[in-house]
């Protein structure tokens, strides 16, 4: 099992946490739902536990127990004062090797995740993305919703528990990743001993990728009070070399900035939205661009004309020295910002391993971003914004 550290001084909060590189993806045809319903389930009981005292552990202390899935990752991690670190680990470790996933709260938690799924499917700006994503990723693991469906879900059975954890949750396939004050050799001395007991030792995930992306337009009446739109395209896995120019790109587009382009033309110049938003998501092996808004029916032929005008400026021309500047520095900066949470950062690590092999250095990172030219982003607007490829998908209200 793989162990990613940080030392950060002047703190007394610790965060940790298992990182598995297997998430709803890696699922087969008859496990559409395994993942994201192991990770429910690690909290239900262990060799030595009941789901109560699982739950009340770190309660008991402040700290905080939480756990997700994705697409490519589950994870299982926790926050808490550094004086509680071997309370923590043990909880977290007992969770994460010795879950037992008892038959009665297996019952008892798929009538919660049935009222997940139901809840979901009310969620408009929600179910879009995931009716957005199986179009575009289609026939594929990758496009299917992470929560599965009422009928998967009511058909797991505990050995598909089982057989889906000695399947994905290997040693290889595993980081245990620590941010906090606590010195290196003290960590190692303390994790080690247990981490070298965990015997799972299946052979890292592979995924090669196999997409056939054919452009689409597709409406569909909802019960609802307002449209719903998503407009976007696949883009670069993790690895490609032109990922960072599209994050920076994003960013400026319709990035979690109140002076991103969207946000400018569509709300503060016309008023047409409450907000408009853009996303770009790599994963192993292909990426997925998207701009979503929400408007009244009326406006929403309006408000993609506007998103259209903004895209072909990318397209026709390059940004300035001093546009491309200002751009940088907001991107720097939210990045500098972002590493200022802790918790984010310790997932961030295993991320950034299992996506790249290493740990790039933030300082790096910035100077990649600084490297970058208006040609570099001409070029990838050109192949990611293309009017010929976008994909657009619509909740008309009824």
């Amino acid at each position: 099992m793989h162990l990613l550290y940080k030392q950060v001084a002047g703190t007394e909060i610790a965060h940790a946490g298992f990182v598995v590189n297997a998430g709803s993806r890696d699922e087969l045809e008859n496990e559409w739902g395994m993942a994201h319903f192991l990770e429910h389930m690690l909290f239900k009981g262990t060799k030595k536990r009941k789901a109560f005292h699982v739950l009340s552990r770190l309660d008991a202390v402040g700290g905080d127990l939480n756990a997700y899935t994705s697409r490519e990752r589950t994870s299982v991690h926790a926050s808490f004062r550094q004086v509680h670190f071997a309370r923590a680990f043990e909880l977290l470790s007992d969770i994460f090797i010795n879950a037992s996933f008892p038959q009665k709260e297996l019952e008892r938690e798929k009538q919660v995740v049935l009222e997940e799924i139901r809840m979901y499917q009310d969620e408009h700006d929600e179910s879009i993305l995931d009716d957005f994503e199986s179009l575009v990723f289609r026939n594929k693991p990758l496009g299917r919703p992470i929560l599965g469906s009422e009928e998967t879900v009511r058909k797991i059975t505990r050995q598909n528990l089982l057989d889906f954890q000695n399947r994905n949750y290997g040693a290889e396939n595993t980081i245990f990743t620590y941010v906090g004050p606590m010195p290196w050799k003290a960590f190692e001395r303390k994790v080690r001993p247990i981490l070298e007991t965990y015997v799972n030792v299946q052979k890292p995930v592979q995924r090669i990728g196999d997409f056939n992306y054919q452009p689409f337009y597709k409406e569909f009446d909802k019960p609802a009070s307002t449209a719903y739109v998503v407009m976007g395209n696949q883009a670069y896995p993790t690895n490609d070399t032109k990922r960072l120019g599209l994050l920076l790109l994003n960013n400026i587009l319709g990035g979690d900035n109140m002076n991103s382009r969207l946000n400018m033309s569509v709300r503060e110049r016309n008023g047409l939205v409450y907000g408009i938003e853009s996303n770009y998501t790599p994963y192993s092996d292909t990426g997925l661009f998207f701009i979503y808004f929400s408007a009244e029916a009326s406006k929403q032929k309006r408000v993609r004309r506007l998103v259209d005008i903004e895209l072909a400026k990318f397209r026709q021309k390059r940004l300035g020295n001093m546009q491309l500047h200002m751009a940088k520095q907001q991107f720097i900066s939210r990045m500098l910002m972002s590493e200022e949470s802790r918790a984010n950062l310790m997932l961030a690590l295993a991320h950034g391993f299992f996506d790249h092999g290493k740990i790039d250095r933030l300082d790096e990172v910035i100077k990649k971003v600084e490297a970058l030219d208006g040609g570099d982003l001409l070029d990838i607007a050109n192949e990611i914004f293309d009017p010929q490829q976008l994909s657009t998908i619509i909740y008309n209200p009824k």
